[in-house]
């Protein structure tokens, strides 16, 4: 459900011109005009006149309107960004011989969730890689050839 906002229309009956209230869902608005000190809105292809007053506060509100959903789609952005490093950073540290790889620094997520999981993900990479190495070197001390014997 749009965003409601009450305007002044001009309605002209027998060369008089008359104001009157109308409750506008924003979200329906289809185009604003200004055209020689003439103010309208269409509502799909129907059209109405406004008042100054109304046509400025229309515009306002259609600003308003629509700058969430842009931040919204620079924060997914952002997001998938960094989902996508994040993903490659972990693969690095799983296919890197030792525990020396320090992926680069992720800026915050949008989505606490997510960054949490991966701050998990990446202590449990950093413990496994850890036991791997420590079972790689009680191996190789265990198969090295005795001295002396």
């Amino acid at each position: 459900m749009g965003k409601f906002i009450e305007l002044k229309i001009l309605t002209t009956s027998m060369r008089t011109t008359e104001t009157s209230p109308m409750m506008l869902d924003i979200s329906q608005v289809s185009a604003v005009l200004c055209n020689h000190g003439m103010y309208r809105v269409y509502i799909g292809s129907t059209r109405f006149d406004l008042t100054e007053d109304s046509y400025n506060k229309l515009c306002s509100a259609l600003k308003d309107y629509k700058e969430p959903s842009e931040s919204i789609l620079c924060n997914l952005q952002h997001d998938h960004t960094w989902i996508k490093q994040g993903l490659y950073n972990l693969i690095k540290m799983v296919e890197e011989g030792s525990l020396s790889y320090r992926p680069a620094i992720l800026l915050s997520c949008h989505d606490k969730d997510l960054e949490a999981g991966w701050g998990v993900l990446h202590r449990r990479i950093c413990g496994m890689r850890g036991r791997i190495i420590d079972l790689e070197k009680e191996v190789k001390r265990m198969t090295e050839p005795k001295k002396g014997k």
